[in-house]
């Protein structure tokens, strides 16, 4: 089977996405709205930050708030996937507005199967590895190079412990940018490793 890869590709990012009720009734009554439908609909890929925990009071409120606190029925994540996004960051400084159970409710409900069952991020292990990029740029021959830090969260740890980024120890880092190479390649993007980091080079020459 052939695979088409455009020489393209378009990128739609949001703000804090904090909404509390359905949106999609007002696709095709209000102009604004359809354009921003559209936007987010015709990009290769929409990311938002869901700023709001997504429960139905299983937990309790914290003592203290991110500012205020913020909540939703976890049906509004279907709102934001019928206006077309695709990828979700977490909340910031309302993640903990009600504690750890719903922070775990809200990941349940973003990872809802169409079938029914609820599945959740902790079990699998590529959710605790990342890396850093730091990026060099020469303004004199248009060249970048970004170097990619292999990072853990630490799955293996205690729940008490867990989730804090240290640096990959060499077998691990060497693991995650190998899945990172193998993820970038059919984007034509050539990750090179070397003593543990990814290194990306692009040149206006090469072009």
């Amino acid at each position: 089977m052939a695979t088409h890869i455009s020489s393209t590709f378009t990128l739609a990012a949001t703000g804090d996405a904090i909404i509390t009720r359905r949106l999609l009734p007002a696709e095709g009554v209000a102009s604004a709205f359809d354009d921003l439908l559209g936007l987010l609909r015709d990009a290769d890929v929409s990311v938002t930050n869901f700023e709001v925990i997504a429960h139905e009071y299983e937990g309790y409120p914290s003592t203290e708030c991110g500012g205020t606190y913020m909540r939703a029925p976890p049906s509004v994540i279907d709102e934001l996937v019928g206006m077309g996004c695709d990828l979700f960051s977490a909340a910031t400084n309302h993640a903990f507005d009600y504690g750890h159970r719903d922070i775990e409710r809200t990941l349940e409900a973003r990872n809802h199967d169409p079938e029914g069952a609820l599945t959740s991020d902790r079990a699998n292990p590529e959710c605790w590895i990342t890396v850093v990029p730091v990026c060099t740029f020469d303004t004199v021959d248009g060249s970048v190079e970004i170097e990619l830090h292999p990072v853990t969260l630490q799955q293996d740890l205690p729940r008490s412990q867990c989730g804090t980024p240290v640096s990959a120890t060499s077998e691990m880092a060497h693991d995650i940018l190998e899945r990172v190479a193998d993820r970038s390649e059919p984007f034509r993007t050539t990750i090179e490793i070397d003593d543990g980091i990814g290194i990306v080079r692009h040149s206006e020459a090469a072009q």
